[in-house]
């Protein structure tokens, strides 16, 4: 027996896009907020290979503007207590930059300043999910990049500040 409703494949919608209006939310009470998700136009159609092609490219996006906000922090900081920036490098490892020595507490400083600007940008974004999902996802790399540079290996932002709390350490005894 048939139901009645007849589906003509054009009509369905395999996914819901990112950022569009859902049931209506407590925040409004004329429907949901409008949504914003960066860089991209969101069709009214999508099939499961361009959705997916869409999400890695957020991702990629995503940990591109992280790490970019990382290393401005560690210019901005430096600069700002006085130490000269050299230069700003490239490597297949990621960003790095080349500066003078300061003393301990700039040092120190300008160590933890990126993974903390990760850590609030992280913050910041989290509150804002009528931004969609892409801010979410932004904050959630944010959040990965600043825990994993504080980890206390090899050339990571962790050791460098670790180095810097045990030469203090050392000095004082």
């Amino acid at each position: 027996m048939h139901s009645g409703i007849q589906v003509n494949r054009s009509n369905v919608h395999y996914l819901m896009p990112i950022g569009a209006p859902a049931a209506p939310s407590r925040f409004s009470r004329h429907g949901p907020a409008p949504t914003f998700d960066a860089a991209v136009s969101w069709p009214q159609q999508m099939n499961p290979r361009e959705y997916a092609l869409q999400m890695k490219m957020h991702f990629l996006l995503s940990i591109i503007a992280a790490a970019t906000v990382h290393e401005a922090a560690h210019v901005l900081c430096a600069r700002w207590l006085g130490v000269r920036v050299k230069r700003l490098c490239l490597s297949w490892t990621g960003m790095y930059l080349v500066r003078e020595s300061g003393t301990e507490v700039q040092n120190l400083a300008i160590t933890l300043a990126g993974p903390l600007a990760n850590l609030v940008l992280s913050g910041a974004f989290v509150l804002t999910p009528w931004l969609g999902m892409a801010a979410i996802e932004f904050s959630l790399v944010n959040f990965a990049l600043g825990l994993l540079n504080m980890l206390p290996l090899g050339s990571l932002d962790g050791n460098r500040a670790l180095q810097v709390l045990l030469q203090q350490r050392a000095a004082t005894d």
